[in-house]
């Protein structure tokens, strides 16, 4: 995969939907009453006729953005993990995450699985990959 297409792949699992395009936010709200109600709001409309990003949020508010949610740049593709998540880099070779839990979650309840990927010599698309396979992680899709 190229890196933009890792980038939409990233954006299309937190959420975010293309210029145009509705794929994620309805499949992902557990109230789908309430995404028939937001995507008749005028404002909604707009933002789809528009060439933007945007997402609905959980509170029912909706995000948008003229240019790409996750930008082509290392400080955009090292806060990419999701929250909860933390990565390091092995060696020579191997960059990898794993979730981090509070001190009072017992072991047996902790998922203490490590998503790793190998080390391209890019930097910015490793660590979106990384990002990729951590979301996939969370919503138990096997990366």
């Amino acid at each position: 995969m190229t890196t933009e297409e890792i980038r939409g792949e990233l954006a299309r699992l937190a959420g975010w939907n293309k210029p145009g395009v509705m794929y994620t936010t309805m499949e992902q709200s557990d109230d789908m009453a309430l995404d028939a109600r937001l995507l008749a709001r005028d404002s909604m409309r707009n933002a789809l006729s528009k060439d933007h990003w945007w997402r609905l949020n959980s509170d029912g508010s909706f995000d948008t953005s003229w240019k790409h949610p996750y930008p082509l740049t290392l400080d955009s593709a090292a806060s990419a993990l999701p929250v909860g998540w933390k990565w390091a880099r092995w060696g020579d070779g191997v960059w990898v995450a794993q979730r981090v839990y509070p001190a009072s979650m017992l072991p047996k309840d902790c998922d203490m699985s490590i998503i790793e990927t190998l080390d391209t010599g890019d930097e910015i698309r490793d660590r979106f990959v990384l990002a990729v396979l951590c979301r996939m992680a969370a919503k138990g899709v096997n990366p």
